[in-house]
């Protein structure tokens, strides 16, 4: 009897372990390291000299076809904040300032919605002003659009944006073999030739460009690791049906992300690292929080209805 029951229990306590809202109680923890993460890519783009207080000057403006585009056109938004150097700097501050905000209160939902609409803004003009459209910042901004939603719900919308990464790298896969890219052998030696011709030429003595000479002489390299990367992209259609191989996931958005970085010239810093914490299991989170706990006891999480 007692056995049975023991094995009710376990049985119960795996079902709890699986639920939807298994990530609720570490719903502060993921905000917050999900919100330093996305301070350290504005840091590197500070450096880069890549924000709006760097845009002000600028005369050049995307003329695609874009709702974003047209709307910050009719309504002048953009012109605006970028009228000269001291409203483009007040901006570019006050972006900085509502993500730190958001990571010391993420349960104050005026503070979510600040949040987002400062980094929707920010993401809208550095598509308009570098005139091409990156959707780099689409991630984070996702993620920031889930805060939205009330702080019960997290569980739920984490779970979902693990559920748009998994579309998002399946389709790529889906794309390549529906037109073929899949099979053409010589697509791996003809992507890194097409979009790393303009860094060899810039870096004749790097040696990366040693590494890509030496591919291109051997192509099988090249094409094998395409076929790779393919494949990579591919396993993730495994994640629409269990979680138990989440961690071959976080191998295969690192190999993705590293070989296309490398010989692509796609780099996608600011999705990354949410990408890899979107695939952890609670076990991790519970191991942080009990560190963090132990560092700021004060820093329990609390519950909430917003």
């Amino acid at each position: 009897m007692e056995k049975v029951l023991r094995k009710e229990k376990e049985h119960f306590t795996n079902i709890q372990s699986n639920s939807w809202n298994q990530f609720e109680k570490y719903s502060n923890l993921i905000v917050r390291v999900c919100t330093l993460w996305i301070l350290f890519t504005l840091i590197l783009r500070w450096i880069q000299s890549a924000l709006p207080l760097n845009y002000y000057s600028l005369k050049l403006i995307s003329v695609k076809n874009d709702y974003a585009y047209w709307l910050f056109r009719y309504t002048q938004i953009d012109r605006l904040i970028l009228q000269n150097s001291t409203s483009a700097t007040l901006f570019t501050l006050s972006l900085f300032v509502s993500i730190i905000l958001l990571f010391l209160f993420p349960r104050l939902w005026l503070i979510r919605f600040n949040a987002f609409v400062h980094y929707c803004i920010f993401a809208i003009l550095n598509n308009l002003y570098i005139t091409h459209h990156m959707h780099y910042f689409m991630l984070i901004i996702l993620f920031l659009l889930a805060l939205l939603f009330p702080f019960r719900l997290f569980s739920y919308t984490w779970n979902a944006m693990r559920f748009y990464v998994c579309w998002l790298y399946a389709s790529a896969f889906l794309w390549k073999v529906r037109f073929g890219a899949f099979l053409d052998w010589n697509t791996g030696v003809e992507t890194v030739k097409n979009n790393m011709a303009k860094w060899v030429y810039q870096n004749p003595e790097h040696f990366l460009t040693d590494i890509i000479h030496f591919g291109i002489a051997h192509p099988f390299i090249f094409n094998f690791g395409h076929k790779l990367v393919l494949i990579a992209e591919g396993i993730f259609l495994i994640g629409f049906f269990t979680k138990k191989y989440d961690k071959l996931l976080i191998f295969s958005a690192l190999l993705i992300f590293i070989s296309t970085a490398l010989f692509s010239d796609v780099f996608f810093i600011e999705q990354l690292f949410i990408i890899i914490l979107l695939f952890l299991s609670p076990h991790y989170w519970e191991k942080l929080n009990n560190i963090t706990n132990s560092i700021m006891p004060c820093n329990k999480s609390k519950g909430s209805s917003i």
